[in-house]
């Protein structure tokens, strides 16, 4: 079939590989390049980069709804658009646009976790498996009807980087079988049950700093889903202290942010429970071990964090 290929970030790029072995690829659409970094360097998407090195058509719109993009895109005659991750929200208009509709691959079992950030929100949430929806799009949010579905366990050491690679491959198994059934006019889909369904909005700025009046399960949740990036963060005498890994810890009784120091482990009680710093990253410096801390910083029991 003749595809056209809406995707931005390395969880799309599974899928556009998988999809180019079997469909043509006539056209890559990702987010523009914005400047980034300290130097506000422009970087080009996962998804750009991988459609150069394949001589591969790219359109980065400012705004995919408007007319003259929908033109561009209506030139190439797709059969199917396919969206993983893009970016912007496709107008009725566009999704009209291919023969066989939009198809979207989301990285979570809809109707649960609609939205831009599926995956950080299962792990805040502390889930027990998530996994990825091929869905029809229409002009709900994550509301189309459902062609295929499967679900994986979310393992214990899985933070957002490796939950986001385990469900980019997943996703792109089954949406190569989704557009073969398309292609050989097999392909049937029903209905999500609004009942059940639950939201992931974008992770907020003010969701990163860490609360330490939230319970150790609760916050060793937030860690995890934030990890590599951007990070969840605490102060440690007024300068930022990105935490990076921690393991709950047998509670100290002491009151939440409060710091505890036994054999080079730093301890922080927190609403209930507490959380051992496994490793951390102070304010312009590298990661490092929480004892690698404790070394090169002198943290005392007693020290307040946040």
């Amino acid at each position: 079939m003749v595809v056209i290929f809406f995707g931005t970030p390395h969880f799309a790029v599974p899928s556009l590989s998988k999809l180019s072995d079997k469909h043509e690829i006539v056209m890559v659409v990702t987010q523009p390049e914005r400047p980034k970094g300290r130097k506000l360097k422009r970087h080009p998407s996962p998804v750009k980069r991988w459609a150069v090195e394949k001589n591969i058509p790219v359109l980065e719109p400012v705004n995919v709804n408007d007319h003259e993009t929908i033109e561009t895109i209506r030139s190439f005659n797709p059969d199917v658009i396919v969206v993983a991750a893009y970016g912007q929200i496709l107008s009725e208009r566009l999704l009209k646009s291919p023969k066989q509709g939009c198809v979207n691959v989301h990285a979570s079992l809809l109707p649960a976790y609609r939205g831009a950030a599926p995956i950080q929100r299962a792990l805040m949430d502390g889930a027990d498996s998530t996994g990825v929806t091929i869905m029809l799009m229409d002009t709900g949010m994550d509301t189309g009807d459902i062609f295929e579905q499967k679900e994986i366990r979310i393992d214990d050491e899985d933070d957002n980087t490796v939950l986001t690679g385990k469900l980019a491959d997943l996703g792109a198994d089954l949406i190569e079988k989704v557009l073969g059934d398309i292609e050989a006019g097999t392909a049937r889909a029903k209905p999500q049950n609004d009942q059940y369904a639950s939201y992931a909005p974008m992770i907020n700025k003010t969701e990163y700093e860490i609360d330490w009046k939230k319970p150790a399960d609760t916050l060793a949740h937030l860690v995890k889903s934030l990890r590599p990036a951007p990070g969840a963060f605490t102060y440690w005498h007024k300068k930022r202290l990105k935490v990076i890994r921690v393991k709950e810890y047998e509670a100290k009784g002491d009151k939440p942010g409060i710091l505890t120091v036994e054999n080079e482990k730093l301890i922080v009680a927190t609403g209930r429970g507490s959380l051992e710093l496994i490793e951390v990253q102070p304010e312009g410096k590298k990661p490092m071990a929480g004892a690698e801390f404790f070394r090169g910083y002198h943290p005392l029991t007693g020290d307040h964090l946040g």
